[in-house]
């Protein structure tokens, strides 16, 4: 995030998507199965695979694994566990009057939203600014992110493929 320094405070400005010195990513989907794929410079970095609503999930990139669980039946927060460290690292709580999620991870908090109206955009939010955008083309999309955070890219999609299942119903 770019700080502007002022005579009273510090005001976070809002990242520039255009810029050069962003990390790009794209990932795709088949049409019958809830793995997403992730690539960065047309080679594979990761793969989310599972139930995509109600189930667990995992998330493996980097030599990192990751596993996305509901803590009950009942509830519209799901639980994020870091299995290489094989403990709970943070969580991602559903609005289901909206689409919109809050995530915490590792004390941080973000928020998931959509960016049009057509449901093809969507973003991830760091104190009101936009940190990591997400585009789609029917079963691929790209990614722009300006801060290193694999997390993050699962989150993204996970939320994103859950909402359209959850819409769909």
């Amino acid at each position: 995030m770019i700080i502007k320094k002022t005579s009273s405070d510090l005001v976070p400005l809002e990242i520039d998507f255009t810029k050069s010195e962003l990390l790009k990513f794209h990932w795709k989907k088949t049409l019958f199965s809830s793995k997403y794929e992730l690539f960065s410079q047309n080679k594979k970095i990761g793969e989310l695979n599972g139930r995509m609503y109600g189930g667990v999930l995992v998330g493996k990139i980097n030599n990192k694994t990751f596993k996305f669980q509901k803590r009950s039946f009942f509830s519209s927060e799901i639980e994020i566990i870091d299995l290489n460290l094989n403990k709970a690292i943070g969580s991602i709580s559903f609005n289901i009057w909206s689409n919109r999620a809050k995530l915490k991870i590792k004390g941080k908090r973000f928020e998931w939203k959509y960016e049009n109206f057509w449901r093809t955009k969507w973003s991830i939010s760091e104190n009101g600014f936009s940190v990591i955008k997400f585009k789609k083309n029917a079963f691929r999309g790209q990614i722009k992110s300006k801060i290193e955070n694999e997390l993050l890219l699962f989150c993204g999609l996970l939320i994103y493929g859950r909402n359209v299942i959850r819409n769909c119903a």
